[in-house]
């Protein structure tokens, strides 16, 4: 269908509109010639059904369409100053007085040119068929002898003794109509386009939005909303049970002027988030827009989140709270710990392998001002020395061969405004040590291969258990980058020095083993808790977690006894022995006597797993880099 369509009754108009209509691509325009006013009512009612945007007419037929609230703009087309001029000075010529038929805007046009005449004209102002007749009555009680106007303004001249001049309508006059026409409806589309756009956000957005009239009336539902009511047809009358449930509180928003937010609702059993904004427009509230989301939807959205952060390592789990213990040397490492929290300074924790490093770094991060941010946690002595430089700060394309086709983001750019954590820092060369400083220095990196300089925000917490003062006077450790990384330091304590802190701990690795095994609790005799107290645990809460998982695995009664525990541990010893605590103050001795008794340790592992070095590993509850270190340290070669 056309969007635009002439409703004429001139046959002069009709041929004219439709020669210029030729044009324009076929079936735009639509030129269609009626007989009166009823058939071009009921010919313009038609068209805009069938989508026809725009009217285009003279203006007898404008006021007739404008009065049957056409829902469409109606475009007059307009009579041409300089054939108006010519017709009246014409008319003056022949006839003396003149009277000028027709709308405002002809009036209008017809008195600018009035200053050119050489008489008075009669202006008669006419906008419907009583008015045609009463001009022409008026014009003649006037004196006029000749009525000039459109068709419909003139046609009872002749009735009252006048002559009359048709303006007829020029080509020109047609084109301007068409302009102003495609004006609007460029104006349309555009407004369509934007209504479109807005209906796209509208709907696409992940949570439920609703608008209310003044009275509460919804008059809008986006999709979601919709279908988080299943299409139900709230209405707001008092005679009515679907009203919607929440209408009191959103007319209560608009009274008071003021948004309420995040307000846990409740709607047939289903919970909902609901924050209400009243809509101002001027100085009056017109509405207001309600937005909402089933907890269950949140609930999701977040769990989706964070199983995408933890798929890539950027959370950290856990908090203080998963500290276990109450021995005075462990709080006062925590008290530390959450001091620390609350500043950005690059922190250095130090302890044996296993003493729960990474749980302290994971916790001041939780603890910190970048909570919300990601924690990178990266295994310094796990990468090869070759690849370390490129996992932490990425490489572009074409870097080195076999790089990535687009480059790699490195580590501390994924860390960006959070936490990465250096594990076993005291195991990288000399020449990372160097870019590590620099950025500690500097908050900037720069990929491999790349000259563009990358600023971060990112907080460094470092971890070793190396002593690195004697790796610095060795050679073996750069010491500006020791001084720049030991800003805060914080030592935690082997598990041999916390003995209060066993008993408890053994509890809760029991109790997360059984949970995870779907076993019932586990209780360990008293002979059995002897021997597991008195154990020095070189390997620290790692090797006790791995052995109580193990002691749950091969355990088969709800009380465990002293044999079942020495299984577990891997040592062979009679009922009736048990490693004594030691008793020495730690000295020189107790170390060589530590020494010896690690030694001892590791070569009846190794020989119980017949060499097998990943298992020894597991069953000491040590990583293998930590067993080869030792292994080398105590000289055995297995």
């Amino acid at each position: 269908m056309a969007r635009i369509a002439f409703i004429l009754e001139l046959d002069s108009t009709y041929y004219t509109a439709l020669s210029v209509s030729r044009n324009y691509p076929k079936g735009t325009i639509s030129v269609i010639k009626v007989s009166n006013y009823e058939e071009g009512i009921s010919v313009a009612k038609k068209m805009v059904a069938q989508g026809t945007q725009i009217l285009i007419s003279r203006a007898g037929y404008i006021s007739k369409l404008r009065s049957t609230n056409i829902s469409v703009p109606v475009v007059e087309i307009p009579f041409s100053i300089s054939n108006l001029l010519c017709e009246l000075v014409q008319a003056q010529k022949t006839y003396g007085l003149v009277g000028l038929a027709g709308t405002k805007s002809l009036l209008d046009a017809a008195s600018e040119v009035k200053c050119v005449l050489n008489s008075d004209i009669k202006y008669y102002e006419v906008n419907s068929v009583e008015d045609y007749e009463a001009a022409a009555i008026k014009a003649h009680s006037d004196g006029v002898r000749i009525l000039v106007g459109g068709y419909d303004e003139t046609r009872f001249a002749r009735q009252e003794g006048l002559e009359r001049i048709i303006l007829e309508t020029s080509a020109d006059e047609i084109l301007i109509a068409l302009r102003e026409a495609q004006i609007i409806i460029d104006q349309i589309d555009a407004k369509n386009k934007q209504n479109e756009e807005l209906n796209t956000i509208f709907n696409i957005i992940n949570e439920g939005l609703i608008m209310f009239d003044p009275a509460g009336n919804i008059t809008l539902m986006n999709q979601l909303a919709s279908s988080l009511f299943n299409e139900e047809k709230f209405l707001t009358s008092s005679d009515n049970s679907m009203t919607f449930p929440w209408v009191e509180q959103v007319i209560t928003s608009m009274k008071k002027d003021e948004a309420m937010l995040n307000v846990l609702q409740e709607y047939k059993n289903t919970k909902y988030i609901s924050s209400i904004y009243p809509v101002r427009y001027g100085e009056k509230i017109s509405g207001a827009v309600m937005k909402l989301q089933r907890i269950q939807d949140i609930q999701g959205i977040e769990q989706s989140i964070r199983n995408q952060l933890f798929k890539h390592g950027l959370i950290a789990s856990h908090t203080f709270a998963d500290i276990i213990g109450n021995s005075a040397i462990l709080k006062k490492s925590i008290m530390m710990a959450r001091r620390y929290s609350g500043v950005d300074s690059t922190v250095l924790i130090t302890g044996e392998s296993g003493t729960g490093k990474e749980l302290f770094a994971q916790s001041i991060h939780n603890c910190s001002l970048r909570i919300n941010g990601p924690f990178v946690a990266v295994n310094c002595a796990a990468i090869p020395p070759t690849l370390l430089e490129s996992e932490l700060f990425g490489y572009k394309e074409g870097a080195f061969t076999g790089a990535r086709k687009n480059g790699k983001t490195g580590l501390f750019e994924l860390a960006h405004n959070g936490t990465i954590f250096l594990d076993e820092i005291g195991e990288i060369d000399m020449s990372i040590q160097a870019r590590l400083l620099r950025v500690l220095e500097e908050k900037r990196i720069m990929r491999l291969g790349d000259d563009k300089i990358i600023p971060v925000n990112v907080r460094i917490i470092a971890a070793t258990n190396k002593n690195l003062h004697e790796m610095v006077k060795n050679g073996q450790f750069r010491e500006d980058f020791f001084y720049r990384l030991n800003v805060l330091a914080i030592e935690l304590p082997p598990l041999r020095k916390r003995k209060e802190d066993l008993e408890l701990l053994i509890h809760h690795f029991l109790k997360k083993e059984c949970t995870k095994l779907k076993r019932p609790p586990i209780h360990i005799k008293p002979e059995g808790m002897k021997i597991l107290i008195n154990y020095d645990w070189p390997g620290n809460i790692r090797e006790l977690a791995n052995i109580i998982e193990r002691l749950v695995v091969i355990s088969l009664k709800k009380d465990v006894d002293a044999k079942i525990v020495r299984e577990a541990m891997g040592i062979a010893l009679s009922n009736q022995e048990a490693p004594q605590p030691l008793s020495h103050s730690f000295t020189d001795s107790k170390e060589k006597l530590l020494e010896h008794e690690e030694q001892s340790i590791i070569k009846k592992v190794l020989e119980d797993c017949g060499g097998n070095k990943s298992e020894a590993a597991s069953r000491l509850g040590i990583s293998r880099p930590t067993l080869y270190q030792k292994l080398k340290k105590h000289n055995i070669n297995i």
